[in-house]
């Protein structure tokens, strides 16, 4: 063969080029570098409100606002609220409204991003994955609305103070922006032979062959564990997804010897996560699924645990203020076909203290141990080890901060 090349960048014209330039390491890497860039959007604003105290215990909030970005973007959305004081310490209060969201921001038709993914056709072996933004990407909608109580009265003493708030929610979004179908997804279809095997190379029988890049020319019973280096995905609008649930805040105060004792919970339990049916060129790539208690890494969702919790317990003595924290986030299960690092997940439970001391009234000095026991977080077949939206590596960290106000 030809000698080796130099490893220099080269212009792209060159003959000699083989993906090295200034601003990027070249075509085998799995990760490539963000070279630096810029991008900006404008957004424009009108909006009006409205408070009608129909009675005495009974009052509506009415909101109404127009948005404008750049690009020839814009939506109208609007929303309605209201509270009852129905006696002493119970009220009720509920709301429905729209909302929307524009493309992030920096997001290009038709640019290309490259990438790597694991593909069950392969072993699980990590290959090439290229996501191009769709020309006609658009803004995603959505429809929102809840119901709750409020109970805020004495606790077992006439010196406590106990509140409770229940609230129920549901979401139901439209042109969810993001990945139309994970490459693994792409692969599986398209090698959905025995032993992972190809059966059809005609894009009028299965069109998905058109997204993948073979190593060689695509033939039937070609395996996918060699047969090819990587497969391109769209990022655009998918399926629109429904969410429901209960968010509940909890608060207890009492003096306690020198001091004040509080004891505050805050908890969100999903009930509901699902996804409607999804299509790429033609293809039903899903028909829709329940998504809930799953890691969802090859899906629109992100990990989806059924329970998020924070208990606190704080002490206010003086100038000396202690408080203790629990986090707990519920286990997730990964979906994805065969068995996975960290398959069937675990519970992510952490505890924090912090001491704070106000030396004056300007000046306060405060010592964190967060994660006290060193937890590591729930393991997951990704890139980093585990899903940053369930839990972070740090393990035993020690904070210690001054704060001074002028």
């Amino acid at each position: 063969g030809s000698p080796p090349l130099e490893a220099n960048p080269l212009p792209t014209t060159s003959p000699n080029f083989r993906g090295c330039t200034p601003d990027a390491p070249g075509p085998y890497v799995a990760f490539v570098p963000d070279p630096p860039n810029y991008a900006d959007m404008q957004q424009y604003s009108v909006f009006g409100e409205l408070q009608i105290p129909v009675l005495d215990n009974v009052n509506i909030q009415a909101a109404v606002r127009r948005e404008e970005f750049s690009g020839g973007l814009g939506a109208t959305v609007y929303k309605v609220a209201g509270k009852w004081d129905v006696w002493g310490p119970l009220s009720l209060r509920a709301s429905y409204g729209t909302n929307y969201q524009t493309p992030p921001v920096g997001t290009i038709p038709g640019a290309q991003v490259a990438a790597a993914r694991t593909y069950t056709v392969a072993g699980g072996n990590w290959l090439g994955a290229t996501f191009v933004t769709d020309a006609s990407i658009k803004p995603e909608t959505a429809k929102s609305w809840n119901v709750g109580t409020i109970w805020d009265s004495e606790g077992i003493a006439s010196d406590h103070n106990f509140r409770l708030i229940v609230d129920y929610f549901n979401i139901e979004t439209e042109d969810q922006i993001g990945q139309i179908a994970d490459p693994n997804q792409i692969a599986s279809l398209v090698f959905n032979g025995p032993g992972g095997t190809i059966t059809t190379c005609d894009p009028n029988v299965q069109p998905l062959v058109r997204r993948i890049s073979f190593n060689g020319s695509c033939s039937v019973g070609l395996s996918g564990a060699s047969g090819f280096s990587s497969v391109t995905t769209l990022y655009g609008n998918g399926p629109g997804q429904t969410t429901n649930g209960f968010d509940i805040q909890a608060t207890y105060t009492l003096p306690l010897g020198p001091g004040d004792l509080a004891l505050d919970l805050t908890a969100t339990k999903v009930t509901e996560l699902k996804t409607g049916p999804t299509s790429l060129d033609g293809v039903v790539v899903s028909t829709g699924d329940d998504r809930l208690g799953t890691l969802n890494f090859a899906t629109f969702a992100l990990a989806a645990p059924e329970w998020r919790a924070n208990f606190g317990a704080n002490y206010h003595m003086d100038r000396h203020n202690f408080r203790f924290g629990v986090n707990y986030v519920s286990a997730v299960t990964d979906e994805r076909a065969g068995t996975q690092y960290g398959e069937t997940g675990e519970d992510w439970i952490t505890a924090d203290f912090t001491y704070r001391f106000e030396v004056m009234d300007d000046l306060a000095l405060t010592a964190t141990v967060a994660n006290i026991f060193d937890r590591d977080p729930p393991r997951a077949q990704e890139e980093l080890g585990y899903d940053p939206f369930m839990g972070n590596p740090l393990g035993r960290t020690i904070e210690l901060g001054v704060k001074k106000s002028f």
